[in-house]
């Protein structure tokens, strides 16, 4: 009888420790539905474009030209990207000999273009000073370098004359064909950007003005204009 309830007594006290396990268990393995939030705010920046376009006018396509005559025209610089630009006019023409240094023809498939002789032909570029334009100025660089400072959709002029020098054309200029050519490189209106690709501060930039070796037309207000739209756009760096 003894045996038989405590037999009786171990399995129910077995039950009860089962029961205790498996109640231990579903209080270890329940999960609760915690509150979150999370929020995220998304400024877009959209990169811009620069792209600068520089067209001649009143310039023909002329042929027989010989040394001491010169080529005469506009040239048109506009800022077709959409952000503020520092450009570098300078010259880039070429020419494609017919003979060479000797007077001897050359093959015509063996004629090229190569960088003209700025002793033999030189470009002199004169900025055309409207005092009506407000969105784009004509500067100086620190070594006479000139530059035009364009928001997005300005446009400048200047006066292009190539001169042809005859005390430096010999026959080797016979039948040469020159492409006159007004280079203009750009970079963003930066001071980083400007050192960077023009080895120029944007602090050492003048008003294009007269001086000893460059003829201007710009007036004392066009050059007050000009550094106050200077610091216009060096303020917005």
């Amino acid at each position: 009888m003894k045996n038989k309830l405590k037999t009786i007594m171990h399995s129910k006290l077995t039950k009860v420790i089962i029961t205790g396990v498996a109640i231990g268990s579903v209080g270890i393995g329940s999960t609760y539905a915690w509150w979150t939030a999370e929020s995220e705010a998304t400024y877009t920046v959209k990169t811009g474009k620069m792209s600068v376009k520089t067209d001649f006018t009143n310039i023909e396509n002329q042929t027989e030209y010989e040394p001491g005559l010169n080529v005469e025209g506009d040239g048109i610089i506009t800022n077709t990207g959409s952000v503020d630009a520092l450009v570098k006019i300078s010259d880039n023409s070429q020419i494609k000999f017919s003979r060479d240094e000797n007077g001897d023809v050359i093959a015509s498939e063996a004629r090229v273009f190569e960088p003209a002789d700025k002793e033999a032909i030189q470009m002199q570029i004169t900025p055309q000073i409207d005092e009506s334009i407000d969105d784009a100025f004509w500067f100086q660089g620190k070594n006479g370098d000139l530059y035009a400072l364009m928001i997005p959709g300005s446009e400048l002029v200047a006066n292009i004359q190539q001169d042809f020098l005859g005390d430096q054309m010999d026959n080797h200029y016979m039948a040469a064909v020159v492409n006159t050519k007004l280079k203009a490189n750009a970079t963003q209106a930066i001071e980083e950007a400007v050192l960077s690709n023009f080895d120029e501060s944007m602090n050492d930039l003048v008003p294009y003005e007269e001086s000893s070796d460059v003829k201007t037309f710009s007036t004392s207000d066009y050059a007050s204009r000009a550094m106050d739209f200077l610091h216009k756009v060096m303020e917005k760096q």
